[in-house]
């Protein structure tokens, strides 16, 4: 029975995510779980979400044979890691979460997130009103990246709107708190300067699942042909 690696976000986000498990572990098998029926996740509350991502979780579990699974939501991994660690004890679970590092805030750095983010993630909290951490939450602007199709007029209003008032902050860095926003690098360097730097979590996560992997003696080395399904409800 083949073996899947699943990738588990609320949106487009996880797209990113895959192709940077792919570049490292290309011969692997992938499940995609876009949530787009229930996107966006960072302003939903608590137990709302955490039954949500639970349950489909164990529907995914039962209908495929999974060695490990990539939550790609920051939302997620910011409201309830412990939880899913706990329910899900016997799985291999990692998690993407905002790259923050006393390193990086040695430069005035914004972080975009979600609401939800920016309020529950921990290393944001130690962080905040310590270092160089300027903070911008968004509610919507992942299911407008979804739901774009190409015409970023209106994410890019909302960038101009939120971010305009950083630009005398000297922004050296910014941390990408949600997968998403890997799609509007370039729309948030037109607010905020060319030289800005983006930091984002998904290539280290993509290299600690091929080192957990190899340590449970399960990455795939050869493959005659590698599966990838796309699914968005289960």
């Amino acid at each position: 029975m083949t073996e899947y690696i699943l990738i588990f976000d609320s949106g487009s986000g996880g797209k990113f995510v895959l192709s940077e498990l792919k570049k490292v572990m290309p011969h692997e098998n992938y499940i995609l779980f876009c949530d787009k029926f229930n996107c966006p996740y960072g302003n939903k509350s608590f137990s709302k979400l955490k039954s949500l991502v639970i349950k489909t979780l164990e529907k995914l579990l039962k209908s495929y044979k999974i060695k490990l699974i990539v939550i790609a939501c920051n939302t997620i991994s910011s409201l309830f890691k412990k939880e899913l660690l706990e329910h899900f004890s016997s799985r291999k679970i990692l998690f993407v979460e905002p790259k923050l590092s006393k390193k990086i805030l040695e430069n005035p750095t914004l972080l975009l997130a979600t609401t939800n983010t920016i309020k529950h993630n921990k290393k944001i909290q130690k962080y905040k009103g310590i270092y160089n951490l300027f903070l911008q939450g968004f509610g919507t602007l992942a299911v407008k990246i979804d739901n774009c199709q190409g015409d970023k007029s209106d994410i890019k209003k909302i960038l101009k709107r939120q971010l305009s008032k950083f630009k005398n902050c000297k922004i050296k860095n910014i941390v990408l708190g949600c997968t998403h926003y890997n799609y509007i690098k370039g729309e948030i360097k037109n607010v905020l300067g060319k030289d800005i730097v983006f930091y984002e979590n998904s290539s280290t996560i993509a290299k600690k699942a091929m080192k957990t992997l190899q340590n449970m003696n399960k990455i795939e080395e050869k493959s005659s042909k590698s599966e990838t399904i796309f699914l968005d409800k289960i």
